[in-house]
């Protein structure tokens, strides 16, 4: 159940005010119009209500009827477009608020200002204090009761009024993507027709990937994008895209028993959600449960067992770690700021998984302005009909580039593996470690030609161990595909003397 205690607060403050100033209002002008709400002795002295009085007391009770209606149905309304929240959600939201007025009403207005305050003007002419002495405290306390009966039923209808008046319950909702703080659900954002973990995305959300996927323990990867709609995100050639703020890009990672079949009987493990905000992109983790009915917000990361047998057959035991919020700048740190790493032309210039060319997709659906015909390519790392040396680069590119760049994490290193990096030196060829400490095994170079036996490069790629293996975070096993590819790559190489 989800519970909003802020918007309750508020908008059941706003109703407990304008209902007693209809209320105090009323009585001000004319005590009689609440005539049935003293006691009988009171009720039998006074003449019957004139037609005037009885018209202006049908006027008020429909003005009340109106405020205790609206407010709660608007509220739960509100409620709804925030958070998508089920029937019991918003039923608890919608009575909560009620509430609030209905206690305001007996507390404050019956209890203290009526019963202790007694105002001379609250009586109708020609009633005393001792005419209304002693104050039937059991009375109000049934008035309480029958309230609490009355806001109950206004609390259903407004369950069940709320996802009608808000749109219905599906489709990213902007002001949860926007707001101050993370969502405590990943649902409520909308991004996915339900809770439940493999929905289907709810419409203005895209599925994507990329052409190569920097390795994470074999987990498979589902990546959406949702850009506000009548918002594109400007092309660029080189770089990130440039995404509207309100985009965000989502990436669940996933394991099967058996990642040969990754499919079958797949369970999502964490979901990240990188947000472009007014004041840049933030980055919020997710973690599902056990029952694969929701993911919660996990600023502090986590770990988790993984058993699954990886795509060539090897049956493994996986501490998979789940990044903290704060982890996540380490990769996606440029500057001082916190990009994406993913979506650049090369990287979504293929078919992606929803079978069509996605820059072209992109462009139609509105999503991305400014692509031109020709587009820059990078190849599949393990297409071996492809160059060696360019699925090797591509493979580091993707997995190591988003540190090892000049204005990344790792610039310090000297090292720069991004794909337009044209010098053989920036790559690591015979180029000694400025920073590598115990991670350099020994070894002179980060790649020493025709020897991946001396290559620092190899050395940390192979390596599991905390403080030596690169990338730094991302992976606890030894992705061997990728090792491989870079051996053979540093192997093919000429020796140098």
């Amino acid at each position: 159940m989800t519970i909003d205690p802020v918007l309750i607060a508020w908008h059941g403050g706003l109703l407990a005010l304008a209902a007693s100033v209809v209320i105090m209002g009323s009585l001000r002008a004319n005590p009689r119009l609440f005539l049935r709400h003293f006691p009988e002795k009171v009720r039998t002295s006074q003449p019957s209500l004139s037609s005037g009085e009885k018209g202006v007391g049908r006027i008020v009770g429909l003005l009340l009827l109106a405020i205790f209606l609206g407010i709660p149905i608007w509220s739960a309304t509100a409620f709804a477009a925030r958070h998508g929240a089920d029937f019991a959600s918003l039923f608890a939201h919608a009575f909560l608020v009620g509430m609030i007025a209905n206690a305001v009403d007996w507390l404050v207005l019956d209890e203290l200002w009526l019963g202790v305050g007694k105002p001379r003007w609250a009586l109708p002419k020609g009633v005393t204090q001792a005419d209304v002495t002693p104050f039937d405290h059991a009375r109000h306390f049934r008035a309480f009761l029958n309230g609490t009966v009355i806001f109950a039923v206004i609390a259903a209808i407004a369950a069940f009024v709320a996802p009608l008046l808000a749109g219905g319950p599906g489709g990213p909702r902007s002001n949860v993507v926007l707001a101050q703080d993370p969502a405590p659900k990943l649902s409520d954002y909308g991004f996915f027709a339900t809770p439940n973990a493999g929905a289907a995305v709810s419409e203005g959300v895209r599925p994507y990937d990329l052409v190569n996927a920097l390795f994470s323990d074999h987990a498979s990867k589902h990546r959406y994008v949702y850009v506000p709609k009548g918002q594109s995100t400007r092309y660029d050639p080189e770089h990130v895209f440039d995404f509207p703020v309100g985009s965000v890009l989502i990436k669940t990672f996933a394991f099967a028993p058996d990642m040969r079949d990754p499919a079958l009987n797949e369970r999502w493990i964490e979901t990240r959600l990188l947000i472009h905000k007014k004041e840049g992109w933030v980055a919020y983790p997710y973690i599902w449960n056990v029952e694969q009915t929701e993911a919660v917000y996990a600023p502090v990361g986590g770990k988790q067992a993984i058993e699954t047998i990886t795509p060539d057959g090897q049956a493994i035991s996986i501490n998979y770690a789940i990044p903290n919020r704060n982890q996540c700048k380490e990769c996606h740190q440029t500057g001082k700021e916190l990009i994406p790493i993913g979506p650049k032309a090369r990287n979504l210039n293929h078919v992606g998984p929803a079978g069509v060319s996605q820059i072209a997709d992109w462009t139609e659906r509105g999503i991305l302005t400014g692509a031109p015909e020709t587009l820059p390519t990078i190849p599949t790392a393990f297409d071996e009909t492809k160059p060696l040396e360019d699925r090797a680069r591509a493979w580091l590119d993707i997995n190591c580039a988003h540190c090892h760049k000049a204005d990344g994490g790792a610039s310090n290193s000297g090292l720069f593996l991004g794909w337009n990096e044209t010098d053989p030196t920036g790559w690591g060829v015979r180029k000694r470690p400025t920073a590598a400490g115990r991670g350099s095994g020994d070894n002179l170079f980060v790649i020493e030609p025709g020897h991946p036996e001396l290559s620092i490069l190899v050395h940390r790629t192979a390596s599991t161990e905390p403080g030596v293996l690169m990338p730094e975070l991302g992976r606890t096993v030894v992705d061997e595909k990728g090792l491989k590819l870079i051996r053979d790559w540093i192997a093919s190489m000429p020796p140098l003397n």
